[in-house]
């Protein structure tokens, strides 16, 4: 690290610029912007660690059963998912407004805000999916859960290898489209078809 014209200046050498990659977590990638140097080092204006990839799938589990939130939590663990976790209606809606969810699991009957109102809510903002998980069965609430725009409703008691199993179809046909891209500001990395794009043109890349 330099300091030029009182600006901090990273130069990355290539093979360190490797040791620091391999290093990472899986699927975590290094997005840096900068200007390569005659001798291939790079001098770097801006560095971000950025996650991706299918482990890095993040559910919210809503439900004031504190055993169920242990289940399903440790079930989606054991799935290779990341999970949050929101005891009422109105912690699960603050959690949503500050992170990114990929799936949302549920409960109807919730102190403070009962689950038909976040749901509604959540849907309002984003496009995410949401599977009920309650021990109200009847069709009336399963079909105003359906109304709602709920992806998946399950009745307790469940079965919690069916509960993950029905996650994942939710996640692949919400998400089986989706392409496999690394975004950061005005760059984007199509990893399958392997170009990158800056401002939306596509860079040559050699």
């Amino acid at each position: 690290v330099s300091d030029e014209s009182d600006e901090m200046t990273l130069l990355i050498m290539p093979r360190l610029f490797a040791k620091i990659q391999s290093k990472l977590l899986k699927n975590t990638y290094i997005i840096f912007t900068g200007k390569m140097t005659d001798d291939s080092s790079c001098i770097v204006d801006e560095l971000n660690v950025v996650k991706w990839g299918s482990n890095m799938t993040r559910l919210l589990i809503v439900d004031d059963e504190k055993n169920i939130r242990e289940v399903v939590k440790e079930y989606s663990q054991l799935n290779g998912y990341e999970v949050d976790e929101a005891e009422n209606g109105i912690e699960a809606l603050n959690l949503f407004n500050r992170n990114e969810y990929d799936c949302v699991v549920l409960d109807i009957m919730m102190p403070k805000l009962d689950g038909y109102s976040v749901c509604k809510q959540m849907k309002a903002q984003k496009k995410v999916p949401i599977i009920m998980l309650s021990a109200r069965g009847e069709e009336y609430d399963k079909l105003l859960g359906f109304d709602l725009g709920v992806d998946d409703y399950v009745v307790k008691p469940f079965s919690p290898k069916e509960l993950m199993a029905r996650i994942k179809v939710v996640l692949d046909r919400t998400y089986k489209a989706k392409k496999k891209l690394l975004e950061y500001k005005t760059l984007v990395v199509d990893v399958e078809a392997r170009n990158v794009y800056v401002d939306n043109e596509l860079v040559s890349l050699t």
